[in-house]
């Protein structure tokens, strides 16, 4: 779990850092222009990693399950052996051969939750120097 947070984090820092380069960050002179687009740029990662992490979690609960279902269903409809809707597990094996499968990412829920705090802590710092 250390391991992944930390790849997690090193990834989100690598976005911050490319964020902030785009922005012109090491151009700027004043402080509270900078804390801006430090709070800007660590915003992205907390959006991406932290979505990610929190759609993971969603799935893990079986957010996603019938859809997944109902795609697996369309799909066979245009399979050639023409089994049709009738080929493959009903719902309900489906649903307990998924629950069998499932794990969360809570790593990414956490390194976006990081970084959001991080972001809001930079608009503070805009706010007060401002």
């Amino acid at each position: 779990m250390r391991r992944r947070l930390a790849a997690a984090i090193a990834a989100g820092l690598a976005m911050a850092l490319a964020a902030a380069l785009a922005q012109g960050v090491p151009a700027e002179k004043e402080a509270f222009i900078i804390m801006r687009e430090l709070s800007n740029a660590f915003l992205v990662p907390a959006v991406l990693i932290g979505g990610a992490g929190l759609l993971s979690l969603c799935g893990a609960q079986g957010a996603f399950d019938m859809l997944g279902f109902s795609a697996s269903k369309f799909l066979a409809l245009f399979r050639i052996n023409g089994s049709g809707l009738t080929a493959g597990p009903d719902y309900c094996q489906y649903k307990k051969a998924r629950e069998r499968k499932r794990r969360a990412l809570w790593h990414l829920a956490a390194a976006g939750a990081v970084f959001f705090a991080l972001s809001l802590i930079f608009l503070f710092l805009y706010y007060l120097l401002d």
